[in-house]
């Protein structure tokens, strides 16, 4: 099944966007991670159309094909939450249940708190909410923040000779993907230049965050989701704080947590462990 390829016009910026499914399916939201893009999608999504459900996949501002931010301007943990409610509006969707992966299922998470009203389900795919940092650590957090802008503020992305050389660097990330899950992030997130290929994110995306949030103020805007959740995660996934994420699930009674078998991507790697849940879950079941 082929997506559509849409484009949404936000306020200050058009996004980019993939729909599956039929128009006046089960509306459903979907979020990439950090560095990703739509493409994260490919393989479940078509799961979740066969079963009646209408599957858009953003491109986060500055990721996949979605335009980059302003030179004066900068990427921050709340401007998603902005981009998510941004794109509802050019959707027309006054209501819609959101899916998450990883920087997306933060994205979402906070969402859901911010905007009860407009999130009517929460699915989240190794993902709860952003990375934090304490109060003591907000001066450290901002100094590293002003020196990274040296390093990626003036800078372009590479150009490799071949499309082969651009995806090896996707497939040597930490957390390891298949080459089936490289294959549809390089082709989602990449372009044809002079000279060979290079990534279409921006580079500033690479940068420390000015501020991070702090545990607490996750913790008030865990316990502000009022909707059904659930969060699927890994055997193999990400090293979270578990202190801190128990604290975070412990704030919200409704989430319904599974794990399976699979890394951090498992929705690419193996879309057959999650895609079942999904539908169940998304269609209220």
């Amino acid at each position: 099944m082929l997506p559509d390829e849409i484009t949404l016009e936000t306020p200050g910026l058009d996004l980019a966007a993939r729909a599956w499914g039929p128009a006046e399916g089960r509306r459903v939201l979907a979020l990439h991670g950090w560095l990703d893009n739509a493409g994260t999608w490919d393989r479940v999504a078509p799961a979740l159309a066969d079963a009646g459900i209408r599957v858009v996949a953003l491109d986060f501002p500055g990721h996949g094909r979605s335009q980059h931010r302003s030179g004066d301007a900068g990427y921050q943990f709340a401007d998603l939450v902005v981009a998510v409610t941004d794109a509802l509006d050019a959707l027309g969707w006054e209501r819609a249940a959101l899916l998450g992966h990883s920087m997306g299922g933060g994205a979402a998470t906070l969402t859901s708190a911010v905007v009860p009203d407009r999130v009517d389900r929460l699915a989240l795919v190794e993902g709860l909410t952003p990375l934090t940092t304490p109060e003591s650590g907000a001066r450290d957090q901002l100094a590293r923040a002003i020196e990274s802008r040296r390093r990626y503020f003036s800078s372009d992305n590479r150009v490799y000779a071949t499309f082969e050389e651009l995806s090896s660097r996707i497939a040597a990330r930490p957390w390891r993907l298949s080459p089936e899950a490289v294959e549809c992030l390089a082709r989602r997130g990449s372009e044809a230049v002079d000279g060979g290929w290079r990534f279409t994110h921006d580079p500033r995306l690479k940068g420390d965050s000015l501020m991070r949030f702090t545990p607490g103020q996750v913790c008030s805007f865990a316990e502000a989701v009022a909707c059904p959740a659930l969060l699927i995660v890994a055997d193999d996934g990400l090293p979270y704080s578990q202190d801190e994420v128990v604290e975070y699930v412990a704030r919200m009674p409704q989430l319904e947590r599974v794990e399976v078998t699979g890394r951090h991507h498992v929705h690419l790697d193996a879309p057959e462990r999650v895609a079942g849940r999904l539908v169940s879950f998304l269609r209220g079941r």
